[in-house]
């Protein structure tokens, strides 16, 4: 089941929620898409899209976090 829906070809922002990171990683139903801090994507595909971070910082790796997103026609 999805955390959440947007509509199809909105830009949706994904930003960490742990303070502490300062390396990115992420992730598109597993494929690497963006090492920034703050990730934007436009979805042209309707249906469920897993969204993880995996993220560092200066004690190491932390652990991932993902949400899935449910891409829908209309909201």
């Amino acid at each position: 089941m999805a955390d959440y829906q947007r509509k199809i070809n909105t830009e949706v922002a994904f930003t960490p929620s742990d303070p502490s990171l300062t390396n990115y990683m992420w992730k598109v139903n597993g494929i690497q898409e963006s090492t920034s801090q703050i990730f934007k994507k436009t979805f042209a595909t309707i249906g469920n899209q897993t969204i993880s971070l995996e993220g560092s910082n200066s004690c190491g790796s932390c652990t991932p976090q993902s949400k899935t997103i449910n891409i829908v026609e209309e909201l």
